[in-house]
């Protein structure tokens, strides 16, 4: 892997990692990363988007109302701040 990176769908490859063995979870998290990517929102830097996917995760893994509880179980399974840490070192 180069030392840095631009966030995009190639950056499944530093998320993937984190996640168990689970083909659901995987599944899962998988969707909503291409969702993420697919969106229309404009960022300044890929550090504003990665701070805007950190959040996001964080909120997937503890929201206010929990009205699908296995989907926000299956982010749980993320170590989130592991992959923070990945992917500020790497992505510029």
């Amino acid at each position: 892997m180069k030392n840095t990176v631009t966030f995009d769908e190639a950056t499944w490859t530093i998320i993937e990692p984190f996640l168990p063995d689970d083909v659901s979870v995987r599944g899962i998290v998988l969707e909503d990363f291409m969702w993420f990517m697919g969106r229309s929102k404009r960022y300044k830097s890929n550090k504003e988007k990665v701070e805007d996917y950190i959040r996001h995760l964080q909120l997937k893994a503890n929201p206010v109302f929990d009205v699908r509880p296995n989907l926000s179980q299956a982010f749980r399974y993320l170590d989130i701040n592991a992959v923070s840490e990945r992917l500020v070192k790497y992505v510029k």
